[in-house]
């Protein structure tokens, strides 16, 4: 599916009327774009994602990890409304797909992902100076007191879990929207 400049609406389904910043249109008016399931997250995520470098490293970063935390809740690796603290099996999970203890990808998600999440930056630590690169081979590097991500490698690691885990988007609480084309305007 290629997203195009035409008029659309995105939703779950057309309201009775609606628009799309100009005329109105009455549900007649749209017709379902025909997209599959993985048309539409390549088109909303993989391709927008993998296309972002340099400075852009926050903003991809912060998406990818709401995709994995998305993927490790319907994976069952999160159970829902579950809340989970340092300790939890889901950190051995996340250290071993980013290559460090369970520990240390406790203090990684406390740190990036809720910092980003809930500030736009990574919060302080009170155990590591963190850093960012996408010059260095590892996801993640630690240097005694230095926690160093590359978010380019966490990005694919990540892509590639969501890419061949579809059925994550199977969610009665966030479905996944579809695409309708104004027929008339």
């Amino acid at each position: 599916m290629k997203m195009t400049k035409e008029p659309n609406y995105t939703g779950i389904c057309p309201p009775e009327s609606f628009s799309t910043g100009g005329s109105q249109w009455t549900s007649p008016d749209a017709a379902a774009a025909p997209a599959s399931k993985k048309e539409l997250i390549e088109v909303w995520f993989i391709e927008p994602l993998r296309r972002m470098d340099g400075h852009q490293a926050f903003v991809c970063l912060s998406v990818c990890l709401f995709l994995y935390e998305k993927y490790l809740k319907k994976t069952g690796q999160i159970c829902k409304d579950e809340k989970f603290s340092q300790g939890h099996k889901v950190f051995n999970q996340m250290g071993k797909d980013l290559g460090i203890s369970a520990d240390d990808a406790y203090e990684f998600w406390t740190c990036w992902r809720n910092g980003l999440a809930h500030q736009g930056m990574p919060k302080i630590s009170d155990k590591y100076h963190w850093g960012m690169t996408g010059e260095q081979p590892e996801l993640v590097r630690i240097d005694r007191d230095t926690f160093t991500i590359n978010p380019w490698l966490i990005r694919e690691k990540i892509l590639n879990k969501v890419e061949n885990k579809k059925q994550i988007w199977d969610d009665e609480l966030a479905p996944l929207m579809k695409v309708f084309r104004v027929t008339k305007p």
